[in-house]
């Protein structure tokens, strides 16, 4: 139990956007990352999200791109580990493998993309969508 605390609290903190990192981290770990198809609830939890956050979503849907990298997290930063990302440059998504079907963090990186990052979460939706993995 003490370790699934552990990695809660790692992976709760750290989804969120590129920007912080160098090209070279980037590049680091978007070698390991594969284009995912998405499944059609992706659209519906995209709905879900905007209708939540009342903005007009700064990418569409069909814009973004899909990836996943293989394992529970990925180094997403100096010292970071991640359950998914976003970068708000070239409209990714990039989920570690455990995630994909995860509303949750799903959900949370929808938002970011809608909100062209938002890394200091300061739109009222990050209520409900800040912490996807707290309590998993």
């Amino acid at each position: 139990m003490k370790h699934v605390l552990v990695l809660i609290v790692l992976l709760a903190a750290c989804s969120g956007t590129l920007q912080a990192q160098t090209p070279a981290e980037q590049q680091a770990w978007l070698a390991k990352a594969q284009p995912a198809t998405v499944p059609p609830a992706f659209a519906t939890w995209w709905t879900d999200v905007a209708s939540d956050c009342g903005c007009a979503p700064a990418i569409t849907f069909d814009q973004l791109l899909w990836y996943t990298i293989p394992g529970d997290a990925f180094q997403c930063g100096r010292a970071e580990q991640c359950a998914g990302i976003f970068s708000q440059d070239d409209g990714i998504i990039v989920l570690a493998k455990r995630y994909f079907g995860n509303e949750r963090v799903i959900k949370h990186e929808m938002l970011h993309a809608m909100l062209n990052g938002d890394q200091g979460h300061h739109h009222a939706a990050w209520v409900k969508y800040g912490s996807p993995l707290a309590g998993l």
